[in-house]
Parts: structure tokens; sequence; C-alpha cells
């Protein structure tokens, strides 16, 4: 009945509007032909009982009787010019499932006009529209509650706002990507599943948690792609998942293989990961015909110039190995050198120099194993940052860069230093904790800030603290220069600014497993953070908010209609990630120390 109503609803601001602007009383009856999605669930009043004599003398802009039939009272509902509110006058109105009027409008048609929304511009928010919101939320990395938050708006009617399907939006989405695996939660799990769906694969829920089900689609995308199947959706994966030649999940057979070896292509072989192969090829300049499906001679020539840009010997037929270099993102384009084949490497050891030294360093770097800049020089500090690798990637800890680690440090496979705080493991490997907590647990941390002359037993639990993380100061006592100078240097690494005094909120982040030991650098910078409690309000509780949410401590019913507000829900979920990260007094505050953990990839490692 409520989709009848909701229905006659539109049909009869439609037909009105014709009138109106027809100047005539006939109704075209292409108006009854839009796209817009009815389906969504909207409340329309109507009378059951004679109304008061108070309400009827108030005259309604839109009147329902008991059947369903709809008069409009009000003529300016139909006016479809509308402009959008300047922000630096006027602020965007929260949107979401249900809402209908002109601003919803505005919204429609901006979605649509980037390509993110195919429905009609009706006004009303239904589903379709939702669901449009939400793929522009995963551009920026917000968690997708498919509401159009003021924030929400601001990017959308922004001038950078990307275009949905181009290079700027795919570079937009692939910058939210962390490698997600079995447990994870959240906006980047609920668009894995979404694409996963999207090709075929099979996903019979988008719960937005990574189950068992989520891990067996991406085992059977990897193997779509004629790779080893794997549970864990890495970042490489992931970028090949949600390109526009994402292999599609047939009968999940990755193609015919050759005699000999079942992984290996060769001429003669037919099939879908054939094609997709082809596909490839072109791509990079090695192959300038069309995908046929069959491998023949030309394709043959086209593998072996590839195989010759990866320093390989030219023999015309894809293993699996060069399958797998073929499909990553670190494929050559015709022209170029591979940088990960083994066979393009030198053995690296302490002592060397030079510009293989320097991307060796910018790529330990980029995995987080070590800080600062390449210097192109291989000292202790770089060896350190190997043996580091080589421990999480199920390598010989010898500090020495051979060809092997070379090749697997510059895979699209390799374990960042995130990953390893979030869990994951090559092979199941123990992964020890980044930052254990202090034994014994601090019998109580100050309600006061310490600072220089300061004195008693929570400084020298203070100092003992910075000692075993490896900030060296006299266990004196008393709150010296030392100290200070420990907690300065404590500071810069955790990203907040560096006072050396220790607020109540320091003393119970710096014991919890979060806090970074000497030399591990969560910031390079200080972060603009401040402290947060019940009651508060704005866009950095928001983003607090979000975070949470994208680490599974808030449900999106907690915050549908409180986002900014820091209210009960909210304090109750910083103190479950405070448990999480190891507090010893969980506060439901959220200090610039827990944020600036929160937001750093270390704090995937608290996903739920």
């Amino acid at each position: 009945m409520r989709s009848i109503i909701k229905y006659a609803l539109l049909a009869a601001l439609l037909a009105v509007a014709a009138g109106l602007l027809g100047g005539c009383g006939e109704v075209d009856d292409s108006v009854f032909e839009s796209t817009a999605d009815f389906s969504v669930s909207i409340n329309v009043p109507f009378a059951t009982t004679a109304p008061e004599e108070d309400a009827q003398s108030q005259q309604e802009q839109v009147a329902i009787d008991a059947n369903g039939k709809v008069t409009v009272n009000d003529a300016s509902l139909l006016n479809s010019s509308y402009t959008r509110p300047s922000t630096s006058d006027s602020e965007y109105e929260t949107l979401s499932l249900g809402d209908t009027g002109l601003a919803v409008q505005a919204l429609q048609q901006r979605l649509q006009e980037l390509g993110y929304f195919t429905g009609g511009v009706s006004g009303i928010f239904d589903a379709q529209t939702e669901t449009a919101v939400r793929r522009f939320e995963q551009t920026y990395g917000i968690m997708q509650t498919g509401i159009a938050t003021q924030a929400f708006q601001e990017a959308l009617f922004s001038s950078t706002a990307p275009v949905y399907g181009t290079a700027e939006y795919q570079s937009a989405v692939v910058s939210q990507y962390t490698t997600l695996q079995r447990g994870a939660v959240g906006s980047s799990v609920y668009a894995l599943q979404h694409r996963l769906e999207e090709l075929g694969y099979p996903i019979s829920e988008l719960t937005g948690v990574y189950d068992e089900e989520t891990e067996h689609a991406v085992e059977l995308f990897y193997e779509a792609c004629g790779l080893e199947p794997q549970p864990v959706a890495y970042i490489a994966m992931q970028q090949s998942l949600y390109a526009e030649n994402a292999p599609r999940y047939a009968d999940g057979s990755p193609g015919q293989a050759a005699a000999g070896d079942e992984n290996t292509l060769t001429i003669g072989n037919v099939g879908t990961l054939v094609m997709q192969l082809q596909q490839r090829l072109t791509e990079l300049g090695y192959l300038n015909s069309s995908p046929t499906g069959i491998y023949d001679e030309e394709t043959a020539a086209a593998v072996r110039l590839f195989e010759e840009a990866c320093g390989l010997q030219p023999t015309g037929t894809l293993s699996y190995s060069v399958q797998g270099i073929l499909l990553s993102d670190q494929a050559p384009a015709y022209g170029t050198v591979y940088t990960g084949a083994s066979g393009d490497y030198t053995d690296l050891a302490e002592g060397d120099e030079g510009e293989a030294v320097r991307a060796l360093q910018e790529r330990l770097i980029e995995l987080g194993y070590a800080s600062g800049a390449g210097d192109g020089v291989y000292g202790e500090q770089t060896a350190i940052a190997i043996r580091m690798f080589q421990r999480y990637n199920n390598l010989d800890e010898t500090g020495a860069a051979t060809a092997q680690v070379q090749a697997a440090l510059y895979s699209p496979t390799a374990l960042s230093y995130d990953d390893v705080l979030s869990g994951i493991t090559v092979q199941n490997t123990p992964v020890p904790e980044a930052s254990p907590a202090p034994t014994p647990v601090p019998e109580a941390s100050s309600a006061e800030t310490l600072e220089l002359g300061d004195r008693g037993s929570v400084v020298e639990q203070i100092q003992a603290r910075l000692c075993e993380m490896g900030y060296t100061c006299d266990l004196t006592g008393v709150y010296d220069e030392s100290t200070a100078s420990a907690m300065r240097a404590f500071q810069a690494a955790v990203g907040v600014s560096q006072t050396g005094e220790a607020t109540p909120e320091m003393q119970r982040y710096i014991y919890s497993r979060a806090a970074p030991f000497n030399g591990i650098q969560m910031y390079n910078s200080t972060q603009d953070y401040a402290k947060l409690q019940e009651g508060d309000t704005g866009e950095a509780v928001m983003r607090v908010q979000q975070r949470l949410w994208q680490l599974g401590f808030l449900l999106t019913e907690d915050v549908q209609d409180s986002i900014g507000v820091y209210h009960d829900m909210t304090t109750a979920a910083v103190r479950s990630a405070q448990v999480a990260m190891g507090y010893p007094e969980p506060d439901g505050i959220a200090g610039p120390e827990f944020q600036c953990f929160l937001f750093s990839p270390y704090g995937e490692q608290l996903q739920r």
C-alpha cells in the first residue's frame, strides 16, 4: 500500500507540473516514464479520521486523502530551478534515505553529472541515490554510510570531485587501499565485496566483514588471474580487481595447461586466461592485435619480447611465475626494464654504494621498514631494515640484500610493516608485538600534567617505561631535563607537540601497546589533533567516528543520526579501542596521542 501511495504522489506531482507548465489540463503520458526507483520506504502521512478544525484551517503543501489521492496546494514545489548553496554563506543540509525536495534534486543532478548516479532526477532520496552516495564516499576514504553530510556535499560540489571511472577516480580509490584479510571490517571490505559480486564471484551478501565467503571469492580471483590462490587481498590484487579489464568469474577454471606443466601456457592453448594475458600484452605494447583467446605464434613473439624486458631467457611460453609478473602492477611496458625479477639484481651488502642501494632504501621506506630518505650508502641502518623485512617475509635474517631478497622486496605481495602490525603473516610466521606492555603494569597515572621538578613514584614509573622503549633517561624519580628530553623524543615519534611534559592522556598512552619504541616513527611531523571528549561536536569528532567505524568499533546505526557529535556511543567506542591498544586506564577520551595512533597506518592493527 505504501509503494502505491508513493507512486501516486509522484504521479500527481508530475501531472500538476505538466498542467502548470503547459497551460492546460491535459497530461502528457511521457511523464509517467520516470526511471526513479520507488522501492524506498517513505512514510507519507494520510488521514484516517476526520482532521481537527485547527488542522483544517492550515492548508498543507501536499494533501493526501485516505484513498491515496494527492492534491498539490503549493505550486512552488514544482519549481525545478535550484541553485546549490555556496559554502561561503550557507551550510549544506544533511540528506539521507527518504528525504525529498530540491536539495535532493541538486544532489542527484551533481551525482549524475559526475557519473555516479544513473537514475532519474526525482528529488526523492531513494535506494539508487544512496548507492551513488556510497560510491562517491569511497573516493575520499570516508565510511560508506550512504548519508550526504555537509562535508560530503562540499567534496561532491567541489571543482576537484573526480568523474566516476576516470583515472582521477581510480587514483582516489586506490589511495584508500589497505591489505585485507579474514576478520577485517569496514568500508574497504564492503567495496571489495561489491566489486567481487559485480564481476560474478560468489558473494551472497555485502556485509562489510571479511569472512570465509569473501576469502574464498578472493582466492577465486587470484586463480582467474593465473596466480596461486591466496586468502589475503593484497593492495596489488585490489588494483587488479578494480581495473576495467579485471577477469570476470566464469567456472573458476584458469584455462588449459600445456603438456608437462599444468601452469605453463604455450602455442595451442586456448581459454579466457589466454585472452586476459593477450589483453595485458596489448596494454603494455608488446602485442598489436586484438585478444582472441588462442595462444598463437604472434602471442609467443610478444611473450618473448616481454621475457627479454624482464631479463629472462626468451622462450615464447608463459610460465606460472612470468604470468604473475605480467599481471602485476610492476609489469614493464614495452621499451622499459622490469625491476622485480631476481635476474636483474646484483647482491648488495654493508659497504656498497650507488643507485641500486638508493632504490633499495626507498623501497624499504615505502614498505615502512625505514624512515627518512635514501642516501645510496648501505650502512648499519639499511642492514637492520633488511633484517626486519627478512624476518616478517619468511627469509633468513642475514641483513644482506641478495638478488632473491630484492626480488621479494619489490614483489607486489611483499609484506609491509603495516601488514605486520595488522597481524598478517607469511606461512603463519609468528609476529611479535611491536610494543609489548611493560611488566608490571603501573599502579596508576597522575591526574595532573607532569613537568620539570615533579617527583614521586609516578615519575619513576614513566622514566622506567621510557627507558624500556629505548628513550634513555635517568631513573631518579625526579622529572629532570633528561626525562623531558626523552619525552620530547617519544612525542616526536608519536607525532604530537614536543613539549617534554606528560599530560594525563599521555601517561595513559605511554603504557599502552600502541606506544612506539625508539626507532619506530609514526609521523615525521607534528599532527594537529586536539583532545576530544563527550559533548564535543564538529568535523574532528566526525573524523574520529569514521575511523572507529572503519575499524569496527562503531556501527552505522550508532552514528546514523549523530555524526559529528561525541555522544555516549562514541565514548564507548573510544574506550573499546583503548582496551585493544592496551591502555591500563581506558577513559573514552580521544587525546592527541590516541588520535595519532588511530589515524596512523599502525591503527589498522586494531581492526576487529
